[in-house]
């Protein structure tokens, strides 16, 4: 056996570690692993503060609901919350401008001003629990929403039908043979 491997703050997926000692510290653990210690790191909430940004800014993500800036974005770990203090105006907008955007649930559970969740086409947001959408809200987020949970019990709330959403995106081996979801 060679020396021990230890990384810290992954994401694995579909990773088989052989012939060697594999150690994974502050990481997520996203199914199908073989051959690691994965010790997880804690999921934290996260809240949208201070009107319109981008999700990649950290000036925009709080531990508390209107608190002040966390300095860090979602992980496949975090829950996500836009509610009555993240939007203090209308016209307020949360843009997805990074590749892939992650999250355990997000929830737009009492939304004030409208706010709308938006982001181009070319971009992914992939949630790994529960989604809660509100009819206080507008959605013109054109990239798909993949749904990664590897547990059962998940759920996805619309608030009302959303036209302008393009895709909502089911991992294959979460649907059976007919294209119907069986764990949400």
């Amino acid at each position: 056996m060679n020396n021990p491997i230890v990384v810290n703050y992954v994401s694995l997926k579909d990773i088989n570690g052989t012939s060697n000692s594999f150690t994974a510290n502050n990481s997520q653990d996203l199914g199908n692993n073989s051959g690691w210690t994965i010790n997880t790191s804690a999921s934290q909430n996260l809240y949208w503060i201070g009107n319109a940004g981008n999700w990649s800014d950290g000036n925009h993500w709080s531990l508390t609901s209107g608190g002040t800036p966390y300095g860090c974005v979602p992980t496949t770990a975090d829950n996500v919350f836009c509610d009555v203090n993240s939007f203090s105006v209308g016209g307020q907008t949360v843009t997805i401008d990074v590749p892939t955007a992650n999250c355990h649930n997000m929830t737009w559970t009492g939304v004030a001003n409208t706010p709308t969740f938006a982001g181009p086409s070319s971009n992914t947001l992939k949630i790994y629990g529960s989604l809660t959408f509100v009819s206080g809200m507008n959605l013109t987020f054109a990239g798909p929403v993949n749904f990664e949970a590897i547990s059962i019990g998940k759920t996805i709330t619309a608030g009302e039908e959303f036209q302008q959403c393009s895709q909502l995106c089911w991992c294959r081996r979460r649907m059976d043979a007919s294209g119907c979801i069986d764990h949400y």
